[in-house]
């Protein structure tokens, strides 16, 4: 007997694209995480 599991883990959102594009040249504001504060020096 085969039991197929369909569990997703994650939550899929589908967003639309924006308008100006995130570039390397580009400047981003990113607030309240460690992760912003380490991405910072790079």
């Amino acid at each position: 007997m085969s039991v197929k599991n369909n569990i997703e883990f994650r939550t899929v959102v589908e967003l639309p694209k924006s308008l100006p594009a995130i570039t390397y040249e580009g400047r981003v504001l990113m607030l309240g995480s460690c992760f912003a504060e380490n991405i910072a020096h790079y």
